[in-house]
């Protein structure tokens, strides 16, 4: 065997970053470790980038659950209007069995319903000693086909006693009451403003204000920015303000909030 010479002269080894016969490592010239200010500098700013595109994701997040919603109510509104060429123009009632959810709450009864469709799968009556009973959502449900469109995910899943919740309120200026002739359901051919006229709407529910001891108060907006999604007669879907004028006029009569 040749013996390897060692290198002379201070030369470095040939063989860098190994282990050469001279005994020696050699890195190579400008290789050297970080130091520990150097690494927590670099963590700052891999922080410091999370913490800026952290609002970014969010706000991607909120515009996929707008997103979402708005698809939601764009099934309701063409379950709605299949369910009203199936019935002569006529929207659903809302007391279609002929009970009054406050006549329930006071008799302190209970209706079972089919656990299948959206009255057997939502807490829909204002009483804790009430279960479910027939509303809006059983009439559409043959066209919209899943639970699913009933509930935002931006919305709160239950109210404050863990009961599930629908995210989408009805007007009862549309539905009248199925019990009575004196306040008949509306037909949608006799709406004078279909594209100004509220149809369905975000909503806590007026179901279960539980959630809300003081009765009715924030009943209406799920969405952050004060903004309410709504569904017009036209079946457009659209945002408003909570301020908005004809918001005002629809949440300040108990018969304009929802069935």
């Amino acid at each position: 065997m040749i013996p390897t010479a060692e290198p002379t002269g201070g030369q470095p080894c040939a063989d860098r970053g190994r282990r050469c016969p001279c005994g020696k490592i050699e890195l190579g010239p400008g290789r050297r470790g970080f130091t520990l200010i150097e690494l927590l500098v670099v963590i700052s700013i891999i922080a410091l980038l999370i913490a800026m595109l952290l609002p970014a994701v969010k706000k991607a997040k909120k515009n996929a659950e707008l997103v979402i919603c708005s698809s939601n109510l764009r099934m309701l509104a063409l379950g709605m209007h299949v369910y009203l060429d199936d019935n002569d123009q006529r929207f659903p009632t809302q007391f279609a069995e002929g009970v009054h959810w406050f006549e329930v709450n006071a008799g302190g009864g209970e209706i079972d319903t089919d656990p299948t469709v959206p009255s057997g799968q939502f807490m829909t009556s204002d009483n804790v000693r009430i279960e479910h009973f027939r509303t809006w959502m059983d009439d559409i449900h043959p066209y919209a086909e899943s639970v699913d469109v009933y509930r935002c995910p931006t919305a709160e899943v239950t109210n404050s006693l863990g009961q599930p919740v629908p995210s989408y309120g009805y007007a009862g200026g549309l539905s009248g009451y199925g019990d009575t002739d004196s306040y008949k359901d509306q037909n949608r051919d006799e709406v004078e403003r279909p594209g100004e006229t509220f149809m369905i709407m975000d909503s806590n529910t007026i179901y279960a204000p539980l959630a809300n001891p003081s009765m009715f108060p924030e009943f209406f907006v799920t969405h952050g920015d004060e903004q309410v999604h709504v569904i017009y007669v036209d079946a457009h879907v659209g945002f408003v303000e909570a301020d908005d004028p004809y918001y005002k006029v629809w949440y300040s009569d108990i018969w304009g909030y929802y069935d």
